[in-house]
């Protein structure tokens, strides 16, 4: 009888653990990946950049806006700009990875605001891998 406990007791643990981990599975398949890289003004190396997700729309003359805004900005977020998804930063090669980003459209924003900046669409499909480069552009003189 106590044998049967033990097989018993071990069946059930990996019972749990194959589901558990199927579960786990079907939750990296039901997102992507971003992998990119940022590139500096005319080509220089870019150090490290942040990197921000942000929802589409806005971003060029023409195209849709964002969601329209609440009268008060969400926490970390500023007044007339949505709060980024996802955030990172990249490396100083100017490589950057983004996981577990929910299947949809996205812009891209790479660098700092008053400095150089760049921007990029992407579509993320659910278990696949989306690759993009962004080109810094120097601040327009005022």
């Amino acid at each position: 009888m106590r044998m049967f406990s033990k097989v018993t007791a071990s069946l059930s643990a990996l019972a749990l653990s194959l589901a558990l981990s199927g579960v786990a599975l079907a939750a990296a398949a039901a997102t992507g990946t971003i992998t990119g890289t940022v590139k500096g003004v005319e080509g220089a190396k870019p150090g490290k950049v942040s990197v921000k997700l942000l929802p589409p729309g806005g971003g060029k003359k023409g195209e849709p806006k964002a969601e329209p805004k609440a009268d008060k900005p969400a926490p970390g977020e500023k007044k007339g700009r949505p709060a980024p998804i996802a955030e990172t930063t990249t490396d100083d090669d100017g490589k950057f990875n983004l996981k577990d980003v929910a299947p949809g459209e996205y812009r891209i924003a790479a660098g700092e605001r008053g400095a150089a900046m760049g921007t990029e669409r992407v579509t993320v499909k659910a278990g696949e891998e989306t690759k993009v480069e962004i080109t810094l552009k120097a601040p327009k003189a005022k």
